[in-house]
């Protein structure tokens, strides 16, 4: 960031915050000039307004102070109640998922599906698979997985 200093009727710069913040530390600028910064919507501004300028009747820990930010302590963990502890009994038991068994489930359920267009009168030699034809298996799928899950669950429960 360049910023240019208009002082005692003269433009002076650019400079950095750095060299700004120096200057008037050492007295060769006031707050009070008018500055220009680069890039900024403001044309003129008073150079004690710019980003990052620092007052030179600040103490070195004031100074400091303005850079660092303040510790906040972290937020407090709350206690376990008592109750809770080691009581397994609220959770809910997952089931034992047995690897495998969805493409057996599919494969019932494009049997049954099979099955179920012969019943119905369908002839899939003249006419071939229904170009639908995922979605009925698929339904009968999810409904052997959903029977097989609440079997696990039952005997789980046992």
């Amino acid at each position: 960031m360049k910023i240019r200093v208009w002082n005692n009727g003269q433009l002076l710069g650019p400079y950095t915050i750095k060299q700004v913040n120096a200057e008037v530390s050492a007295g060769r600028l006031a707050p009070t000039n008018s500055a220009s910064v680069e890039g900024s919507s403001k044309y003129w501004q008073a150079l004690s307004t710019v980003p990052g300028f620092i007052p030179a009747s600040l103490t070195p820990e004031q100074r400091a102070s303005m850079f660092t930010p303040p510790r906040i302590p972290p937020p407090a963990i709350p206690p376990v109640p008592e109750a809770t502890k080691g009581d397994t009994t609220s959770a809910p038991k997952k089931i034992k998922y047995v690897r495998g068994t969805d493409g057996l489930f599919f494969l019932a359920a494009s049997i049954i599906y099979w099955i179920l267009l012969e019943i119905s009168g369908y002839d899939i030699g003249k006419y071939g698979l229904p170009s639908w034809w995922f979605v009925p298996t698929f339904l009968i799928f999810i409904a052997i997985r959903g029977a097989w899950s609440k079997r696990k669950a039952s005997k789980a429960k046992e």
